[in-house]
């Protein structure tokens, strides 16, 4: 596993999505968004990873729009209710206030669970932290995710690095 995490300590992909659709929850409720679509969102987001594994940071920054194009495919190949696609191309296209509330706390859920494995031992997971809070100030400093800034602070704590 990468950063010395053990695979029998390491978050499933399950687990996380249920926390980042918890999380959203708890954001869109402070910030008046529709709280059902941003959860649901936000528990199929990693759907893709089904078919396609989870790629490391490095690996999907250097591919970029080609990974989200292998991860539409493969989603679509999973013959699915058109609502449940529907959904899946919203969490791409972030063009919606929930799809942008899942994307804030997805991130939070993943800055959380980096301050979980840090604190049971497994420092090299200070690199997560730090991507993470960076990735999320970057987003937040967005004209479109800025009225997320204040909910994500109350609920993840400073994002300051």
């Amino acid at each position: 596993m990468q950063r010395g995490v053990p695979a029998s300590v390491a978050e499933t992909v399950a687990a996380h999505s249920y926390e980042a659709s918890v999380i959203s929850g708890i954001l869109a409720s402070k910030v008046g968004v529709n709280v059902e679509r941003a959860m649901a969102l936000a528990i199929i987001h990693d759907m893709a990873e089904c078919r396609v594994g989870d790629l490391p940071l490095y690996s999907s920054a250097k591919l970029g729009g080609v990974k989200e194009d292998i991860e539409l495919k493969a989603v679509e190949e999973l013959g699915l209710p058109k609502q449940i696609l529907d959904l899946y191309r919203e969490w791409v296209s972030q063009e919606t206030a929930e799809s942008r509330v899942a994307r804030v706390g997805e991130k939070i859920a993943t800055l959380i669970e980096a301050r979980r494995l840090r604190s049971a031992g497994y420092q090299r997971c200070i690199e997560i932290e730090e991507s993470i809070k960076k990735q999320l100030n970057d987003l937040l400093s967005r004209s479109e995710y800025a009225f997320l800034r204040k909910a994500s602070e109350e609920v993840a704590g400073p994002l300051t690095r």
